[in-house]
């Protein structure tokens, strides 16, 4: 009897993202992790990359993207679903979402709302009977949603507003804000900035693109520094180098969202990059900076004394404290 193929799930591509292109896990040990054979994470990984990266919401999409495609053609094939879908577009003037909700209980199959509107639009049958006509509102070309406005969708976004308040008072270590920086004249290779909110200790990386993957990889390297029991909460912008934001909860972050177009609500991370480019000011080239460079920086900021620290330095409240 053959084996029924069981489909990744989301979390689970979100442990393939982490493992493979974090940790460097190989796809035997992925596939020990998730109880999958070596191959079948092989084919995940390599069918659903997106110009090279695998990030997991994007593989899930294309993974979603493909279901609705085969459904697609399940109603051209099927006469019985695609009478269906007519009669209750014409007769009855119900709209797709209901269609969809009956369908099963009706003739005991099914294709999902947005399946039915992609055949509306999309499929040459839909498009010869003009099928929109038929929709509630009859637009002749399906709505882009947020054309508008470019906005980047944060899969599992937290608002910050969600936040323990124990991680706004500053009692104790274990809460963050991360944030990225740039110099002029580039807006791909960047500094990233992680600082503890009671210490003000900072952790400095130095990514050389805003890609997603490539920020996590680096952060991630460097909150490995960070004991498991001060893994807390990461307070993050909505910016789409913070899209892979799981590979921190992974790592046990509780990852909360400031609100669109409110930096202060990570107040301290902007105040430690403007204090990054007093020692390393924006107009310099950044590619000149080093990694060996960006390490004397960070240490600069963690041993100098601060006035709200009492005049003690970074280092120094993070080692009383931990």
């Amino acid at each position: 009897m053959a084996r029924k193929f069981k489909h990744f799930t989301k979390k689970e591509r979100e442990i393939i993202s982490y493992m493979r292109d974090i940790d460097r896990k190989t796809y035997e040990e992925i596939g020990l992790k998730l109880k999958r054979s070596k191959s079948a994470v092989c084919m995940e990984y390599n069918r659903n990359k997106e110009r090279g990266l695998y990030i997991a919401n994007i593989s899930h999409d294309k993974y979603i993207s493909r279901l609705h495609k085969k459904d697609i053609l399940k109603i051209d094939q099927s006469e019985k679903i695609f009478d269906y879908i007519l009669l209750r577009l014409e007769k009855d003037k119900w709209a797709p979402d209901i269609i969809s909700a009956r369908m099963k209980n009706d003739i005991n199959c099914y294709v999902s709302t947005e399946t039915i509107y992609d055949y509306i639009y999309n499929s040459p049958r839909g498009k010869f009977m003009k099928l929109y006509k038929l929709l509630p509102m009859k637009r002749e070309h399906k709505q882009k949603h947020g054309s508008r406005r470019k906005k980047v969708c944060i899969p599992n976004r937290v608002s910050i507003h969600q936040r323990n308040p124990i991680a706004v008072a500053k009692k104790e270590l274990g809460h963050f804000e991360c944030d990225l920086t740039f110099n002029r004249n580039n807006r791909s290779k960047n500094i990233g900035s992680l600082v503890c909110k009671k210490s003000q200790r900072i952790l400095l990386v130095l990514n050389s693109s805003k890609r997603a993957n490539t920020v996590a990889a680096n952060f991630s390297r460097r909150m490995k520094e960070i004991p498991e029991n001060l893994r807390k909460t990461l307070t993050l912008d909505n910016g789409k180098e913070f899209v892979t934001h799981m590979t921190y909860r992974l790592m046990g972050f509780k990852t909360y969202f400031c609100d669109a177009y409110t930096p202060t609500q990570k107040g301290l991370v902007e105040k430690m990059n403007s204090m990054i480019h007093r020692l390393f000011p924006k107009k310099i080239d950044i590619n000149t900076l080093t990694k060996g460079k960006l390490r004397k920086i960070e240490d600069l900021l963690n041993n100098m004394p601060r006035k709200i620290l009492g005049y003690k330095t970074p280092n120094e409240v993070w080692s009383e404290n931990i």
